[in-house]
């Protein structure tokens, strides 16, 4: 009976774990001429983690921290982040997040804030939007192979669902959070041969 206790004490711990909801950052191939580079933030085991329980994520909040030495952030006229959305992201339109960008320490808060039964809650896995990092030295960048974290702040996320089926609203705890590093292994640079304005004359 113990035996079998402690087997099924196992298995409700390995699901649990393997039901977390997950937040990680994924750098795309950086433009090789501009330096620029997406960032996608991604959701993925919601589903899993409950969403027929926990219904909709009507609040996301977050910050996360890049390297200041090495690049600049893509930012609005107000200094907010300059974030890219559309219908094939979780967030579709930017009238429902607010974010915050300091430059001299690199840190980015994000919010994402909707009415409980919104059309806009977040309801499935996916990206919920991208944002760009600029390289300070883009050749420089593909010529390393030193690698720059991009992190997720401590204790930072908040999660707040809806389920309107039962009127309940809860405070999703068990999120996991993915840090990456972006460095020039992504991809190699583009090279241009030189031209060579010469002709070759062959005789027998």
């Amino acid at each position: 009976i113990l035996i079998i206790a402690v087997m099924m004490f196992s298995m409700v711990s390995v699901n649990a774990a393997s039901e977390n909801l997950k937040l990680y950052l994924e750098p795309q191939i950086m433009n090789d001429n501009t330096g620029d580079l997406d960032v996608k933030v991604n959701m993925k085991n919601f589903d899993a983690a409950g969403h027929l329980t926990y219904g909709d994520i009507y609040h996301l909040a977050f910050s996360f921290t890049y390297d200041t030495n090495a690049f600049t952030i893509n930012t609005c006229e107000d200094g907010s982040l300059d974030v890219a959305v559309d219908e094939t992201n979780l967030i579709k339109t930017n009238d429902v997040i607010k974010t915050k960008v300091d430059a001299d320490k690199g840190i980015v808060d994000f919010e994402f804030d909707v009415p409980k039964n919104s059309e806009d809650a977040i309801g499935s896995d996916g990206t919920l939007f991208k944002f760009t990092l600029k390289s300070r030295n883009v050749r420089g960048f593909w010529n390393s192979f030193d690698k720059y974290p991009i992190r997720f702040a401590y204790k930072s996320i908040k999660v707040n669902t809806y389920n309107y089926l039962v009127s309940k609203e809860y405070e999703v705890k068990n999120v996991i959070a993915y840090d990456c590093n972006v460095g020039a292994y992504n991809k190699a640079p583009t090279l241009q041969p030189k031209s060579v304005n010469k002709t070759v004359e062959f005789s027998a």
